[in-house]
């Protein structure tokens, strides 16, 4: 028996062209992933910039929370609300004078003038009460 000889059959892709077929194909997808991480990674960038942000604000705000917490604690005690009452509405314990020093605008060396305030039947005591009652503080 005499064996056939078998035609080559031209194939359509060669081992070269599968190569190129192949590069053809993945190349745009390649691009594509390149170019989407980029643009993943600047984003992130951005997200992190302003966590960093948010933090530093939140820091601050914290600060100011435990500035103002601890005001709150000195404003609530009774030396503190006594200190309020004397200065900002002149008032006096029984007993006590409220002198009140004008300065001399005029050009004049003159002493300066001393007046004294009686006592107008509204205690400091009444006051103090007034000012814990308004802020929400149980009476001792």
């Amino acid at each position: 028996m005499i064996a056939k000889k078998r035609k080559n059959k031209k194939r359509f892709l060669t081992p070269g062209k599968k190569s190129l077929f192949l590069t053809i194909l993945l190349l745009p997808l390649i691009i594509y992933m390149a170019a989407a991480n980029i643009k993943l990674n600047e984003e992130r960038q951005k997200v992190l910039k302003d966590l960093a942000q948010v933090r530093e604000t939140a820091n601050t705000y914290s600060e100011k929370e435990k500035n103002l917490s601890s005001l709150l604690t000195e404003a609530s005690t009774p030396a503190a609300l006594e200190k309020v009452a004397r200065e900002s509405f002149n008032l006096q314990k029984p007993g006590e004078r409220v002198l009140v020093v004008k300065k001399d605008t005029g050009t004049s060396v003159e002493a300066s003038k001393v007046e004294t305030k009686e006592n107008t039947g509204f205690s400091l005591q009444t006051a103090i009460d007034w000012v814990k009652e308004k802020l929400g503080i149980a009476g001792n």
